[in-house]
């Protein structure tokens, strides 16, 4: 038996591709044959985890192995893939961002998006998919809309980079840089619209107007639109806000500068319209961080229980909400344990690992 994990793209800070190649690394050191098929490489990967087509297509046609589909985005060569297996398949749903939030800002991004909700349907019918793999409860509910039965779905949370993280050093020109009586948020994910950046400088612009300047937000995200309208669009409500000072823009941050923001900061805040899985609440709770976030699409199942979620936004609360987390050390301890106690549950390698091989 051999087991191969297939996606469209394998690329640097994806959390899919961080899932894959985790997921593949794993496998192996347990004694299983599993490799990677991506259509496009942009990263260094050891060689031996990838496979090439013309492999491809005589694993597919052996009953006894195992295509590990990842859906997330649209995947021409994916159809194609899924139309060609004999062999067992299991589908990981990641969730599609809906077209709606690209309409106004992104043509590509639009039919991009679109391209995938589509798929998404041809896969929820596809009878040959043996188990479903939903990143999250909310993507399974979204695949029971679809037609998909209960009993073909189950839920198991993406692969983390812990090791890395555990491995990373301090940046220690970013730490200074931190260290200037400000207090420092930090914000995680692509500038994309359905992110909730809006959401964000508003909060920013109440918390100055209740508490004074002394604040620093962090966007951490690569612009990955190919047009810029929706980023020169938050850059106007800045400047319109006066709050150059206060919100700064991070691309190309590698696992050091990641690994010292969320040692450094003093919260997490997550206000995404939309997310199938939110990879940064993990993250922040591995290294101990306080959240606020928006209870949008899998957020609120990613935080757990008792934490600082709201259900609406209200950018006076939100505000409220940065200061009182800075000053409570009461708040931050429950909070912070209760985020440890749900990291360790549920987003543990060993977890992870343990539920995926008792579908294999």
């Amino acid at each position: 038996m051999k087991i191969i994990i297939g996606l469209p793209l394998l690329s640097a800070h994806d959390a899919i591709s961080n899932d894959v190649i985790k997921q593949c690394d794993l496998l192996i050191k347990n004694g299983l044959d599993a490799a990677i098929y991506a259509t496009e490489v942009r990263l260094e990967v050891k060689r031996f985890l990838l496979i090439n087509r013309i492999f491809l297509i005589k694993f597919l046609k052996k009953k006894e192995n195992i295509l590990i589909y990842h859906h997330g985005v649209a995947w021409e060569e994916g159809k194609w893939l899924l139309n060609e297996a004999d062999c067992k398949i299991l589908v990981k749903y990641h969730n599609v961002t809906p077209a709606r939030f690209y309409k106004d800002y992104d043509k590509d991004g639009y039919y991009a998006t679109q391209a995938g909700e589509s798929q998404t349907h041809a896969i929820a019918c596809n009878g040959k998919i043996e188990k479903f793999i939903g990143a999250s409860a909310y993507n399974c509910e979204s695949l029971k809309k679809l037609g998909v039965e209960s009993h073909r779905m189950t839920v198991i949370p993406p692969f983390l980079m812990t090791d890395e993280y555990n491995k990373a050093n301090i940046d220690l020109e970013l730490t200074a840089k931190l260290d200037d009586g400000n207090k420092h948020f930090l914000t995680v994910g692509r500038v994309v619209p359905n992110k909730g950046h809006p959401h964000l400088i508003h909060t920013v612009q109440r918390y100055v107007n209740f508490f004074g300047p002394r604040i620093k937000l962090h966007i951490v995200g690569s612009l990955t639109m190919q047009d810029k309208r929706y980023y020169y669009e938050l850059e106007d409500m800045i400047s319109n806000f006066n709050l150059g000072e206060q919100i700064n823009f991070h691309q190309n941050t590698n696992f050091d500068k990641m690994h010292t923001f969320y040692r450094t900061v003093d919260a997490l805040i997550m206000m995404s319209e939309h997310e199938g899985f939110c990879l940064p609440i993990a993250e922040a709770q591995l290294h101990k961080l306080p959240i606020i976030a928006l209870d949008r699409g899998a957020v609120g199942e990613t935080l757990g229980e008792n934490q600082l979620l709201f259900k609406e936004p209200d950018y006076d609360i939100f505000a409220l909400a940065l200061h009182r987390i800075t000053q409570d050390q009461t708040l931050r301890e429950i909070v912070t344990t209760n985020g440890i106690k749900n990291f360790n549950q549920r987003f543990q390698s060993k977890v992870i690992l343990k539920q995926l091989l008792s579908l294999i």
